[in-house]
């Protein structure tokens, strides 16, 4: 939790909540039990002292999206720490110091976090440790009792200090809209969702499976021509059919469903063993004419992440696909000098094309015959 590709995510604000909850816990002792206010720092601190432990036993397994249960609590502990502490720090005495501390603390880890990533934004961890340092110096002196005890100039530091605590995380979060970045298919943000060496574009600390993103196979939201014309293809011949084509499993179909929106079955869900369409139900869009193309890969399971062998309904139906609907050559989408179909993600193998409605690639009339295992399935499922 405190490495750099997930504490980028979301553990920017780690010290000034971890602060918050003991003080809002400390200094409301003795209050009645339904003291609203110490009950919001037990709740919140609570929540993220539980989910902080359990994903520090390694139930993260790379899924940065999961983090987003830590934010929660982050920025309860954080609001509501920064309106007590700024509170205490009015108040003068010991309890001033506070503030100035926690923001120190705070600025000190953001500028360390933002080092552990040098070639994205060089300048963001020197910026942290400025603001954190002015801010600090103008909460020194602007507290009561200080040289220069001040309302404006503790505002100041105020803003000096959320722009310090701020900056860095604003400044990751912002890379959403970032193109270089794209989608790390884990659910992160910035270079920490890249995988390799030491931040910046192409790299990181992540501990992907991919190459140049993290995550399994994810895509960066770009088709290549190769796709480009596949997609092309299906989309001409579909005529009424509900979806541009079905493949198997999401790592076939997320590049083509991210860069343009379109219709793609993906067959077994994410993990290629959700039960997703059934046989009868693949079986009935292929007759409807909902489903007329569909593209696998040359092996069991070479289009999810996960496999699955051929003990899944993706599998069953991948092979019922091999078996009787036949293939369309990539030189009919792709020219003459088709090069070999495209990959879709870093680890899936060479997929083909085939097509299961009405007539074929070549005009002549396709193969109908249902997979044995299908219609037995069908024939289970029929109503009586």
């Amino acid at each position: 939790m405190f490495g750099p590709s997930l504490a980028s995510q979301t553990g920017w604000l780690y010290p000034f909540a971890a602060i918050a909850v003991v003080c809002g816990l400390l200094w409301r002792r003795g209050r009645p039990r339904t003291d609203r206010i110490r009950a919001g720092f037990a709740l919140w601190g609570t929540w993220l002292a539980t989910y902080f432990l359990v994903f520090s036993a390694g139930s993260v397994g790379g899924h940065t999206y999961y983090m987003g249960v830590i934010a929660v609590p982050l920025a309860a502990l954080t609001g509501g720490g920064t309106v007590a502490l700024w509170r205490a720090y009015r108040a003068g005495g010991r309890r001033s110091w506070v503030l100035p501390g926690v923001v120190a603390a705070t600025a000190a880890w953001g500028a360390f976090l933002a080092s552990e990533f040098p070639t994205f934004l060089p300048w963001l961890a020197p910026a942290v440790g400025a603001l954190g340092l002015a801010a600090v110096a103008l909460l020194v002196l602007a507290r009561p009792g200080g040289p220069r005890t001040g309302g404006r100039l503790a505002l100041a530091g105020l803003a000096a200090s959320l722009a310090a605590l701020l900056l860095a995380p604003g400044a990751w979060a912002v890379q959403v809209f970032n193109p270089a970045y794209g989608s790390s298919g884990m659910g992160a943000v910035g270079p920490s969702g890249m995988r390799g060496g030491h931040g910046g574009h192409g790299s990181s600390k992540w501990p992907g499976n991919g190459h140049g993103k993290g995550g399994f196979g994810a895509s960066t939201g770009q088709l290549s021509a190769e796709q480009r014309a596949l997609l092309a293809y299906t989309t001409a011949h579909r005529g009424t059919s509900r979806y541009a084509f079905a493949t198997d499993g999401w790592n076939g179909a997320s590049p083509y469903i991210l860069a343009t929106g379109a219709h793609v079955l993906a067959l077994g869900g994410f993990s290629g063993q959700v039960p997703f369409p059934t046989e009868p139900q693949f079986q009935h869009l292929v007759d409807t004419g909902a489903v007329r193309f569909v593209l696998l890969g040359t092996g069991r399971g070479a289009g999810t992440p996960f496999g699955g062998g051929s003990a899944t309904t993706a599998a069953r139906i991948a092979d019922w696909v091999r078996t009787d609907c036949p293939r369309v050559p990539a030189s009919a989408y792709a020219g003459p000098h088709a090069p070999k179909p495209a990959r879709p993600g870093p680890g899936a193998t060479a997929q083909t094309l085939y097509q299961c409605g009405p007539g074929t690639a070549d005009g002549s009339a396709g193969s109908r015959a249902p997979h044995p295992r299908l219609a037995e399935a069908a024939a289970r499922n029929a109503p009586r």
